[in-house]
């Protein structure tokens, strides 16, 4: 039984606390639709005030109590430190890490005035904010000690940083991205990160953010900061007055000409907005005010949002599907017969479709043109630079980019080991790709397939000319048989998986996954075998075309119902 009653204390927000959510895409203004908020503000729904320890406490009383105090990082974890000995409370770091246990901790005494507490992580949070999972539970042994304080036991040691129990865990930190530049610095790529809420919110991720993005997106400067490795804060907070994040940073920055200082700014105002109620950003070096004049404009370096409504092709027309009203699109007449697989370039000017002929190029009231000719070509992809990136559905090693006049340029790959390639899909912002592989092994009588979901950075040469892919992140799939995948917005994906017997599947799942953040299963459906998935902006946007020609809508996260039939083809809009 826990020692530590929690108490219950500000509902600060009516709003259902989900990691999609917190993750919205950046509002870019256009004709197609409206943005969306950058961030949701960081409000709490509950608010933990946890105890500190009661007269008398055993040393097990003590040590739980320490760890429940988790709970409660306001004021830099005082509670938290009300455990510990006067001489060790400004030692001890609580911002080192955060491991998310099963909640089921063993206490032993061990020599002495020691012990330990035995746990079982299944996630972990590092200093900057970067969440990973474990696939199960990993047993792992904390080390306290002991002394008398004025006749109540207070600990002298424990390791750095806090364990919180996982059902509690998302009640107490929340996900933010962290923004950074692709090298053109044309786009920026978000990075999420987990915090814990509450006031000094706003200082933990900026100091995140000047220690630059994750090493897989810094891998091979694929995404760079406009931050120098040296810059760093004055002081260790970043105060907010009437809603302006006021960053003071030291004289490493101040040789930062005014494009530098702008993008500083844009990748601050990115990241911080909503946060805390900011609503922008102020940057200083050395107490001296330096971005007055600055612009802060955020728009100028997001993608495009794409139209909401799913891109078709049916048997008599391609366009825009509002039910079964179907606007038709200028590239309609341009397709290629046999079309089996659409991506349309931004503003939907242009499109990369796959047919019996390959991969082409097609622009409205011209002739297609072929860019890869090779047999077993899947559904091609664009990228933010017009370069369509095709691949073999069994060499998937043998990935290829084609520039728009017709040249063809390798990417290197990390996946030597995998046997074919189901999905390709880039970001908008042109940073990332995700795929869907495939590896089998064994003897052709007794062989496994074994599929995996994986995204990686896009590291490019001149002329953002891509070549070759940063390490593989593995996310999340789908239950079952893996079918396709697609991105929900900048920071989210979703697959769709079938499972049942024969050619007839009997049920579909459907699962999202946050990079940098959790995964969550969706509504599944049994309506029919779905052939492909296409995402738009948001979660509720997302398609399923299944084998039969019926399209797929998720109707408030509760079940997915037919929208329109007869589609052959379901695009995806970059």
């Amino acid at each position: 039984m826990r020692m530590i009653t929690r108490v219950l204390a500000v509902v600060a927000s009516a709003a259902t606390l989900v990691s999609l959510t917190a993750c919205a895409s950046i509002p870019r203004s256009g004709t197609v639709q409206q943005g969306v908020a950058l961030n949701q503000a960081d409000t709490a729904t509950v608010e933990f005030f946890p105890a500190g320890p009661a007269v008398d406490a055993s040393q097990e009383q003590i040590v739980r109590g320490f760890i429940e105090a988790a709970t409660g990082p306001q004021n830099d974890y005082a509670v938290a430190r009300s455990y510990l000995a006067p001489e060790f409370q400004s030692k001890w770091d609580p911002n080192v890490s955060v491991t998310v246990d099963t909640g089921v901790r063993e206490f032993a005494p061990v020599a002495g005035n020691t012990a330990s507490m035995t746990i079982n992580s299944v996630a972990a949070v590092d200093s900057t904010g970067q969440y990973s999972s474990a696939s199960s539970p990993v047993s792992r042994t904390l080390n306290y000690s002991f002394a008398q304080v004025q006749g109540q036991w207070r600990l002298t040691s424990a390791p750095a940083g806090v364990v919180i129990d996982r059902g509690i865990f998302e009640q107490v930190y929340t996900t933010h991205p962290l923004y950074f530049f692709e090298p053109s610095f044309r786009y920026l790529v978000p990075d999420v990160r987990w915090f814990a809420r509450g006031a000094a919110t706003t200082t933990r991720m900026v100091k995140s953010l000047l220690a630059g993005p994750a090493a897989w997106l810094a891998d091979g400067g694929a995404v760079i900061s406009s931050f120098s490795a040296t810059s760093a804060l004055v002081a260790n907070a970043v105060p907010i007055i009437k809603n302006v994040a006021v960053v003071d940073l030291t004289s490493a920055s101040a040789g930062a000409d005014a494009s530098t200082l702008q993008r500083m700014r844009q990748q601050l105002t990115a990241s911080l907005q909503g946060v805390n109620d900011v609503v922008s950003v102020d940057i200083l070096i050395d107490g001296v005010p330096v971005s007055q004049g600055v612009s802060a404009y955020v728009d100028a370096v997001t993608p495009l949002q794409v139209d909401p409504r799913p891109f078709v092709v049916t048997e008599k027309t391609a366009g825009f599907a509002d039910g079964e009203t179907i606007s038709a699109s200028p590239l309609a007449g341009a397709l290629p017969p046999g079309a089996q697989a659409v991506t349309l370039a931004p503003a939907s000017l242009s499109a990369a479709v796959l047919s019996p002929a390959g991969v082409s190029v097609v622009r409205p009231a011209t002739s297609a043109a072929v860019l890869d000719a090779r047999p077993g070509l899947i559904a091609p992809s664009l990228d933010a630079f017009n370069f369509v990136w095709s691949v073999p559905a069994n060499a998937p090693s043998q990935l290829t980019v084609f520039a728009v006049d017709g040249r063809s340029f390798p990417v290197a790959v990390p996946w030597g080991s995998a046997t074919s390639i189901r999905t390709l899909k880039i970001s908008h912002d042109g940073a990332r790709l995700l795929a869907v592989l495939e590896t089998r092994t064994g003897t052709s009588a007794t062989s496994t397939v074994t599929q995996s979901l994986v995204v990686a950075a896009i590291i490019r040469g001149e002329n953002n000319t891509p070549a070759r892919l940063g390490r593989l992140v593995t996310l999340t799939p789908a239950s079952g048989t893996l079918v396709d995948a697609a991105w929900v917005d900048s920071t989210t994906v979703v697959s769709v998986a079938s499972t049942g017997g024969g050619t007839a599947f009997v049920s579909s799942t459907v699962t999202t996954q946050v990079i940098g953040g959790k995964s969550q299963n969706l509504v599944g459906f049994s309506q029919g075998t779905p052939t492909s998935i296409a995402g738009a902006n948001t979660l509720s946007q997302v398609r399923i075309v299944l084998s039969d020609g019926r399209l797929l809508s998720l109707r408030n996260s509760t079940a997915w119902l037919s929208t329109t039939s007869g589609v052959q083809v379901l695009g995806t809009q970059q």
